[in-house]
């Protein structure tokens, strides 16, 4: 078997003025940008390189890792309704047609070291409605269909790492349809249980780790999703891991801080 690096260090090359290799194959990957929710970027922050808005600030720390810090009170002038967008502060990494296909891991051997610098909810109790106001961050990956053939090319499942969110001390699994919002994808959510990763609540301002191979439980995000009806022409040959994203998911008016360490992410094939 082979070991690849699958994601190393993950950054936002356009962003922060920085470049962390990663390789599969033979294949060198360039970093995406960052997504903002906006490009009012006013310069260059002390403690690293890096770029903030008034409701976003991005740094590139000196160890390689990432803090991002939102302030959804800032974007929010009254509680946020159903249907509405919500602000993101996410990092993203893109292989495409390049990335790995399912059948040909052995392991996926993903790491990830965060702590939570602070999480302040600005609502009153009788605006929180956590139905529809939240702050979490998700690691995600996407699982797609890249067979051109296939009636079911380029539908995915977004299978999801749970971090943190503020509702809950560990965060539960959910599936679902990505839907009900501005910029809904129709696509198939399969976030894991937090507990299969985390025995302890990760907003205490320390850092808590993960180390875990990731493979079985995307093999069971795609049969949930195909049990629910997604994906159904689809045969697991045909799926390859094409993106992977992490960072702030803001439906409530909450100013919240992430720190990470770089990420790995080594595919380990057969």
């Amino acid at each position: 078997m082979k070991r690849r690096t699958f994601l190393s260090g993950v950054a936002a090359a356009g962003i922060l003025a920085c470049e962390i290799p990663a390789v599969h194959a033979s294949d060198s990957v360039e970093l995406s940008a960052a997504l903002f929710d906006d490009s009012r970027l006013v310069g260059l922050t002390a403690d690293g390189d890096g770029y903030e808005s008034a409701a976003k600030r991005l740094i590139r720390c000196h160890d390689g890792g990432l803090w991002l810090e939102a302030m959804a009170s800032a974007e929010y002038d009254r509680p946020r309704q159903p249907g509405e967008p919500w602000p993101h502060l996410l990092v993203e990494q893109v292989w495409g047609a390049a990335g790995v296909r399912l059948v040909d891991l052995a392991k996926l051997q993903f790491g990830l070291t965060a702590r939570v610098d602070h999480f302040v909810n600005h609502m009153s109790p009788a605006d929180y409605d956590p139905g529809l106001q939240a702050a979490q961050v998700t690691a995600y990956f996407t699982l797609q269909n890249r067979n051109e053939s296939s009636p079911d090319y380029g539908n995915l499942v977004w299978f999801g790492v749970p971090v943190v969110d503020d509702r809950y001390d560990i965060p539960p699994a959910h599936y679902a349809e990505d839907a009900g919002h501005t910029g809904q994808t129709n696509q198939f959510i399969a976030v894991m249980p937090g507990s299969e990763f985390w025995d302890r609540s990760i907003k205490d301002g320390r850092w808590h780790s993960i180390r875990t191979d990731l493979l079985p439980f995307l093999h069971h995000a795609f049969s949930v999703a195909q049990q629910g009806g997604y994906l159904p022409r689809t045969r697991v040959e045909e799926l390859r891991i094409t993106t992977f994203n992490y960072g702030w998911e803001l439906p409530g008016a909450f100013d919240v801080a992430l720190q990470v360490k770089p990420l790995t992410a080594v595919a380990v094939v057969r």
